[in-house]
Order: C-alpha cells, then sequence, then structure tokens
C-alpha cells in the first residue's frame, strides 16, 4: 500500500517482474524514482508492448496490436474516418514516410495538433497496462530512440490509470488490510502535488487529509462511492502523497528518513527519531533501527554498483525494435524512417516479434456472428480473446459477460453484473454495458437497479434507437405482475 523508498528502488533495479505480485502502476512509479532510462517489455500471452522510458518517463509504446496503430487510433478518435485512415496509411507505406508528416503536410491538422494526438495516443497504449492482472515486465537499461519526441506527465497518468484502470481486486488487497487506519498528507505533499495537478475532486481529498483521517470519515467530505475512494486513496499513496498517520514527530522522521543524502544519515535520523515504537505503525517499520541498519546497507549496496554503461565507458545505444507485421496489417508509423534506422544500426534479430498483428476488430465480429447463432461457448472465447487485446473496449466487455450469463444465466447472473459495471467504469461511454446490466439485472429481480442501468442506456443511445426504452417498457411490465 505504501512503498517505500527502498522497496521502489529494488523494483527498479530488477530485470524481470511479475505483474501479479508488482502491478504497473506501481513498476512505472519506481522507475520514475530511480530515473531510469531504458527499454519495458511487457508480454502476456501472444500480446507484447514495448515502452520506452527517457529518466523516468515513457516516451513511446509499441505494440502488436491493430488497434494500437496511430491510423486505427485517429478513426476510432473521431478525428478521420477510416476510408481517410485507410488512405494516409496507404500514402505512408508507398512513400515510407511516417503518417503524421502526411498529414500535417496535407494540411489535416497542424504540428500541435499531431503531437497532441501521438500524447494522448501514447496514454492510451500504456493504460492498457494498468489492467494486466498477470504476465511479465522485463527491464532493458540503455538509450531506444524513438522518432517521437514524447513524454507524459507520470504522476497523472498513475493517478488516472489507477482511477479508472487498474481492476478491483488489486485496490481491494492494498486496502482491505489498512480497514479502520488513519491515513494524512505527507509533509512534502505540496510540492510533490505540482507534478501531478490534481482536478476538483482530488484536490478535495487532499484537503481533508490535512487532518488525519479514516476512509469511513473521507467518505462523506469527499463525496466518493467507496470504490471511487478506495482507487484515489492507493493512487495518492503510489504516489507518496498519502501515507499512514502517526504523530507529528513520526511524519517528520520518515521525511528526514526518506530524504536523507547519505545511508549514515539515515540510520542516524531513524536512531534518534524513534522514541517510542507504539508511535508508529508497521507500514513505517523504515524509521526503525533494525530497518534503518538494513535500508543503509541497501543504499551503499546500490550506490556502489555501477550501471552497464559505466561498466563498458560508454553509453548504450539501441535502436528500439519495429514490430514485424504482415504486409497487410503493416504500419510504418510504429517505426522510425529508414533513414534514421541506418543512421542507429540494424534491429538485433532477437527483438523482434514474429507474429502478425492481432486486430480485436476481427475476433469482435466473429463473436458477433457465433452469439447471433446462439453458440455462445464459442462467441465467449471471441469476445475474451478482443477483450484481452483491448481492455479498454466496453462493447468487447460487455460480450463476453453476456454470453457467460447466457450459458449459466441462474449461477453466472451475479459474476456477469459485476463484469458489466466494470466496462461501464472503465468505457462509460459504451452502450451495450447498461443494456445488458439492465436485463441481468431484471432477471434478478432488481428492478430499481435494472432501470437505472436502462435509463443511462436510453440517454447515450439518444430517441432515435429505441432498444433501451423498449426495455423499460418491459421492465415496467414485469414489475407490475
Amino acid at each position: 500500500m505504501f512503498p517505500s523508498p527502498d522497496h521502489l528502488a529494488e523494483l527498479a533495479a530488477l530485470s524481470t517482474v511479475r505483474l501479479a505480485e508488482t502491478p504497473f502502476p506501481l513498476l512505472l512509479v519506481a522507475h520514475h524514482g530511480a530515473e531510469s532510462t531504458g527499454l519495458l517489455v511487457a508480454r502476456r500471452g501472444p500480446i507484447e508492448k514495448r515502452v520506452v522510458l527517457d529518466h523516468g518517463a515513457p516516451v513511446d509504446c509499441r505494440s502488436n496490436l491493430a488497434h494500437e496503430t496511430f491510423s486505427r487510433f485517429l478513426a476510432a478518435s473521431g478525428r478521420l474516418t477510416a476510408a481517410e485512415a485507410n488512405a494516409v496509411l496507404a500514402q505512408s507505406l508507398a512513400r515510407g514516410v511516417l503518417l503524421g508528416e502526411i498529414l500535417v503536410a496535407e494540411g489535416r491538422m497542424d504540428a500541435t495538433e499531431l503531437h497532441r494526438l501521438l500524447q494522448q495516443s501514447l496514454a492510451r497504449k500504456l493504460f492498457d497496462l494498468f489492467t494486466w492482472r498477470d504476465g511479465e515486465i522485463t527491464f532493458e537499461s540503455g538509450t531506444f530512440t524513438s522518432a517521437a519526441a514524447l513524454k507524459v506527465k507520470v504522476a497523472r497518468l498513475v493517478l488516472t490509470g489507477v482511477e479508472r484502470f487498474v481492476p478491483q481486486e488489486t485496490i481491494d488487497r492494498a486496502i482491505a488490510p489498512l480497514a479502520g487506519s488513519l491515513f494524512a498528507l505527507h509533509p512534502d505533499a505540496t510540492q510533490r502535488a505540482e507534478e501531478l495537478r490534481p482536478n476538483e475532486s482530488e484536490r478535495k481529498l487532499l484537503a481533508a487529509l490535512a487532518q488525519p483521517r479514516r476512509l469511513e470519515e473521507l467518505l462523506p467530505i469527499s463525496a466518493m462511492a467507496l470504490a471511487d475512494l478506495s482507487r484515489a486513496i492507493w493512487g495518492l499513496a503510489l504516489l507518496g502523497l498519502v501515507i499512514p498517520a502517526v504523530s507529528p514527530a513520526g511524519l517528520t522522521a520518515r521525511f528526514a528518513v526518506e530524504t536523507a543524502e547519505t545511508p549514515e544519515e539515515a540510520a542516524t535520523t531513524a536512531v534518534t527519531a524513534v522514541t517510542s515504537p507504539a508511535e508508529f505503525p508497521a507500514a513505517l517499520a523504515v524509521a526503525r533501527l533494525s530497518d534503518a541498519r538494513e535500508r543503509a546497507a541497501l543504499l551503499a549496496a546500490r550506490r556502489s554498483r555501477p550501471s552497464a554503461g559505466e561498466e563498458a565507458g560508454q553509453e548504450t545505444v539501441l535502436a528500439l525494435p519495429p514490430v514485424v507485421a504482415s504486409p497487410s496489417t503493416a504500419a510504418p508509423e510504429l517505426s522510425p524512417p529508414a533513414a534514421t534506422q541506418r543512421m542507429i544500426g540494424a534491429t538485433p534479430a532477437s527483438f523482434r516479434i514474429d507474429t502478425d498483428l492481432l486486430d480485436p476488430e476481427v475476433q469482435y465480429k466473429k463473436g458477433r456472428t457465433l452469439k447471433d447463432g446462439k453458440r455462445w461457448s464459442q462467441a465467449l472465447q471471441q469476445f475474451a480473446f478482443a477483450a484481452d487485446c483491448d481492455p479498454q473496449n466496453g462493447a468487447y466487455r460487455a460480450e463476453a459477460a453476456h454470453c457467460r450469463f447466457l450459458l449459466a444465466p441462474s449461477s453466472m447472473a451475479v459474476q456477469a453484473l459485476e463484469e458489466l459495471r466494470e466496462a461501464q467504469r472503465i468505457d462509460p461511454e459504451a452502450i451495450t454495458p447498461y443494456l445488458y446490466a439492465g436485463e441481468i439485472a431484471a432477471e434478478l429481480g432488481r428492478f430499481e437497479e435494472a432501470e437505472t442501468y436502462l435509463r443511462s442506456a436510453a440517454r447515450r443511445l439518444g430517441p432515435t434507437d429505441r432498444r433501451a426504452l423498449d426495455a423499460l417498457r418491459n421492465l415496467a411490465k414485469r414489475r407490475k405482475k
């Protein structure tokens, strides 16, 4: 829940982590704090993502997922039609020029808008990693070239990713052990919040934590649902803004230990500050003498260990490898220009992905055909794969949940409804999560809940699409019976 500086430094030094044990936002915070420069390679089944870090900030992300190409992103975001995106992509392929350069040259957008859209595309690709429950991430230090000079604000990325995309069970595991605990602001919270630029609800929560409070005390003040409040607290804790509440002396001691310049200073601070063990909860064990000694040893070892580049006496520069795709799905916007590749050297064969781009839209369409034929088990496989490739797509998640319900209405209804709520949270504008939730809630006899879902669907559909309105009329008839 409250990662110590030593724990973060240890995570950043690992060559491989398993996401079941170390969630992506925690790993990202660790590398940001260590100002890591290198390549994170995330793998889960056939899916692979490569994230370039520059002094701890992600500057590029490439994958073997078709919907994450820039042309698909522009079409999905409504900036271009599918036909326009395909036409520009064809030009890019034929001329060997980056897609963005063609868009600017043709006057479809200026450089400022292109940069903004590339930033949004990068953030979307990174947010997928927040949803991963399993898989592994390897880290390779070194400088990797990138065609686009992008950089995201890590604090904002982490908190938004936690608030919207991290699986609920991950949040519950982090928060549950702290039931009844007091939370407080870090003594240096004002400075740490500068990079975050919190929104109104986050500012309100941070202001409330100026006085140590329990989670239940924060509920009426923040006006958040418990699940949303838990997400915000965990995200702020990862960023070091929220810490366990202790006495003022304890807060000062923790801050002094965290900011100590030398191992000796950290150990001395801990020894002199800890006058009463009862003053500190278990989360602040870093300020105890035994942990201070361990911290001193870890810091000394870490600072005495040279990096791979220092051992070689020069900086390591590697080309970020392009994703290998079939001719029909190749997207040049994923790779640096040919001239740049010649300048930085050939891509090592061991870095290549020997697979075509995975296209969740194809799996979704196959799933729809199978579902229409009432082949629900086979349809579920297609929808589940599509949702695994594109976890931010609420329609894919909703179809998978609905198929599970259709396969076993009596035993899977409650789980399917939970999955549909998750789809609504991740993709609020998707319609089918609300339609299916209304249907399943009605089957469970939760008529008021069903009506809420269906009215939400009706607002998103508008007056011309009567699916939600017809469902509301049928619901009213059932309630009368």
